[in-house]
């Protein structure tokens, strides 16, 4: 259960974000980052960030990614950088044309579409869990039909937060025949003493 200062801080930092202006754009250490109103902000909230520069030691050896839920597509980004071929979708339509500019912006190279567009590909694919999403619903959507969308050898992704139901994120992966796996976890402050941990948890089809 999340405590009240989180969900305090959290509220603000999504009102906050909702005074975005279209194509305002921010710094992400040397990449400059577009937003906009309804997309998932990196300027408000520093896991994207976190996230994007986590994934390095476990995406090591891998040549493709698929990211699921986009949002300003910060994520994708760091994976490009890394040399790797990036695909993503999402369903908000912002979201896309928002990640498109930022790979033009930053010179990196990627192919992006709305979520209805989804189609078989191998890889990694990255999926995100934060506060939206009571019993986990989409999560375990996302797990069950993840690996459709996944060549053998390739794995599934979610990046998670603080008061995460880890066990119970694991029994989801074991309904579906994965083993859940913690790959990386570590923490970032959010501003006004607050601190969030996260997680990136890998799924392997058993």
């Amino acid at each position: 259960m999340a405590n009240s200062t989180w969900e305090k801080k959290i509220s603000s930092m999504i009102n906050e974000s909702k005074d975005c202006v279209a194509d305002n754009t921010c710094q992400i250490e040397d990449m400059t980052i577009y937003l906009h109103p309804n997309v998932y902000s990196p300027k408000y909230f520093p896991e994207s960030k976190w996230f994007g520069k986590n994934l390095r030691s476990v995406v090591e050896g891998t040549k493709t990614f698929l990211e699921v839920g986009l949002g300003s597509g910060i994520i994708s980004l760091y994976m490009a950088r890394l040399g790797l071929e990036v695909t993503g979708v999402d369903i908000n339509p912002d979201a896309v044309e928002t990640t498109k500019k930022n790979f033009e912006i930053n010179h990196q190279k990627g192919h992006f579409e709305d979520q209805k567009s989804l189609i078989l590909y191998s890889g990694i694919i990255r999926g995100n869990e934060k506060t939206f999403d009571p019993g986990y619903k989409l999560v375990e959507r996302y797990i069950a039909e993840g690996g459709n969308h996944l060549t053998e050898n390739g794995s599934l992704l979610l990046g998670s937060c603080c008061y995460a139901n880890i066990d119970m994120l694991k029994e989801i992966g074991a309904k579906h025949h994965y083993d859940a796996q913690i790959k990386v976890t570590g923490k970032e402050t959010i501003g006004d003493n607050v601190e969030e941990t996260y997680y990136i948890i890998e799924y392997v089809k058993k």
